[in-house]
């Protein structure tokens, strides 16, 4: 039996044929991936119109130089697919994700080749776009999901979260929230210190 949320998405397919529709193909990629109508998602294109022509203006620009912010964590369970850029929530079923607090000194001694990214390679790495986004999100005063991370062969992998670190160097946090696998918590006791909220971080690498 369908739900009711799919039923809505199947009546605005069924529009796109029955009414005389100029749909974008993003347009249509957010109707039939997200289920959204045709006004939510031409205001959510206009949305990414407006952050992504804020980033532009910040891309490649030195910290003196980024808007005032307070980096703010989003730790809802509920919203734990933002670790995922692009994701919706299903990308989640079937995992187990706990947050957990650690170093940011300790985390980045302990990642992986692929994974590692010094302050000075702020704008140098990765996209500078994306990264431009996350300062935009946190100048609104929005929060951010934690980046999620794995253990790979005694070390750490990041699975989402590399520009959202990328800020937090560049801020130089001493701590951040992490998402973790409940499975995969056993292994971090040898890898890296991993605590709940409210529990005392030691400094040291």
């Amino acid at each position: 039996m369908p739900t009711d949320e799919q039923t809505s998405t199947d009546a605005e397919i069924r529009r796109f044929f029955e009414e005389p529709q100029d749909l974008t193909s993003l347009e249509l990629q957010l109707i039939v991936a997200q289920g959204l109508t045709v006004e939510q998602a031409r205001e959510t294109i206009a949305e990414r119109g407006r952050v992504n022509a804020k980033a532009g203006e910040l891309v490649n620009r030195p910290v003196k130089e980024w808007p005032e912010f307070e980096v703010k964590w989003d730790l809802e369970p509920t919203s734990f697919y933002w670790a995922l850029d692009g994701e919706q929530p299903s990308a989640l079923k079937g995992r187990n994700l706990a947050v957990r607090w650690c170093v940011l000194q300790n985390l980045d001694a302990m990642l992986t080749h692929q994974s590692q990214r010094s302050p000075d390679e702020l704008w140098n790495l990765g996209d500078g776009l994306k990264l431009a986004r996350v300062l935009v999100h946190c100048s609104e005063g929005r929060s951010l999901t934690p980046p999620w991370i794995l253990p790979v062969a005694g070390k750490v992998g990041i699975v989402g979260g590399h520009h959202r670190l990328a800020m937090c160097r560049a801020k130089r946090l001493e701590q951040v929230p992490v998402l973790v696998e409940q499975g995969d918590l056993e292994q971090f006791l040898s890898i890296l210190p991993l605590q709940t909220i409210g529990e005392v971080l030691d400094g040291e690498v």
